[in-house]
């Protein structure tokens, strides 16, 4: 999640306050990147009557972003606290930082519930999603081999 990038994680690890461009309470579907790419290898190699339709690709059961920082929290043994940065100030940061504009325009997610059906596909692919801790654990993992290597003091 394009969120939880550079401005989340080398102040997480580090035990600092970390930031989020989104709601922390708003409900919302999160894809785990491995899966998404999986299913669309998975459409890419379907017979031509998947073609035109849209689908959802599997993801975990939709919750906050708060849920989701938590059971990061547990999977790295650490505590990790979350704070929202206002609309206000990302569109602002938006008029110089290019991410920042891409993230206020994407803001709109969070304004209702975001929750992604995704039974179709499941019915028809019989995917087997990664488990949400699993994929919790492995995306720790991944962000502390990240930033180590950029030698990440953080934003």
């Amino acid at each position: 999640m394009t969120g939880l990038g550079d401005f989340f994680w080398p102040r997480a690890l580090s035990g600092k306050t970390a930031y989020s461009p989104f709601p922390l309470d708003a409900i919302h579907s999160y894809h785990y990147i491995p899966d998404v790419a999986a299913g669309l290898a998975t459409l890419g190699c379907a017979d031509a009557d998947v073609y035109g339709r849209p689908w959802m690709l599997p993801c975990a059961p939709a919750g906050t972003l708060r849920e989701l920082v938590a059971r990061l929290a547990a999977t790295s043994d650490r505590r990790i606290r979350v704070r929202q940065v206002p609309p206000g100030v990302v569109k602002a940061l938006g008029i110089f930082v290019p991410l920042f504009r891409e993230l206020a325009e994407m803001l709109y997610q969070w304004d209702e519930r975001f929750v992604i059906d995704d039974r179709r596909f499941r019915a028809r692919f019989h995917p087997q999603p990664t488990d949400v801790e699993r994929a919790a654990f492995d995306t720790v993992e991944w962000a502390k081999r990240h930033y180590a290597r950029a030698g990440a003091a953080g934003p």
